[in-house]
């Protein structure tokens, strides 16, 4: 005769279930979240390489099919928010092109007070990081390429709030020198750091 067992479930084994279960679940939590994490950054990576490309190629495809006779460059705006440079670009079939590189900078991270106070450290403007290219400014072909947005974040202590945005502009250098043209647009995000750039040596009147 088979005897049954009737005692049931006990308050240890519903324990254990349940930190069973909430282990396993912690577990594939952590491992989706990881995963998240890592295609995002792929993501972020993907489209700074894209942007970078866009922008080697365009003005590269001149530098290089049209011939580079001179290059001027205006002293930059600089102040706190903003850097500015524009760099004229002429070429043998007598045309020119003008590049602008724009940096406008929110104040950094943990900034606070309101903009223009003695001891402020906001700037009064929001994140806005863009090259354009183009006959002039106000020609039709005149293109903006800003930085991909990929993430930002609103510093509320600052009146009027400010927008910092995951990727920015790190360090920009453009010169003239010895007939060569420099120009180097280093990019900075939390997640890769600095290793990413633009960087464009051209020789001037190299065929003169």
């Amino acid at each position: 005769m088979i005897k049954l067992n009737n005692k049931g479930v006990t308050i240890v084994e519903i324990l254990v279930c349940f930190l069973l279960v909430s282990f396993i679940t912690t577990s594939l939590y952590t491992t989706v979240s990881s995963f998240n994490n890592k295609r995002g950054i792929e993501s972020v990576r993907a489209d700074l390489l894209q942007y970078r490309n866009d922008i080697d190629k365009l003005i590269e495809d001149d530098l290089i099919h049209k011939g580079l006779i001179d290059a001027k460059i205006t002293t930059p705006i600089n102040t706190d928010a903003v850097t500015k440079y524009n760099i004229e670009l002429f070429f043998r079939d007598g045309s020119k092109k003008v590049l602008i590189i724009n940096s406008q900078r929110a104040g950094e991270y943990g900034s606070s007070g309101a903009a223009g106070g003695d001891e402020a450290t906001c700037t009064g403007k929001s994140d806005d990081f863009y090259i354009g290219y183009g006959s002039s400014e106000t020609s039709g072909d005149y293109l903006i390429y800003r930085l991909p947005n990929v993430g930002s974040s609103v510093n509320k202590s600052c009146s009027p709030n400010e927008t910092i945005m995951d990727l920015r502009f790190n360090s920009i250098e453009v010169k003239n020198s010895d007939n060569v043209l420099f120009i180097y647009v280093n990019f900075y995000h939390p997640e890769l750091g600095n290793d990413y750039s633009i960087n464009i040596i051209a020789p001037i009147n190299y065929f003169a």
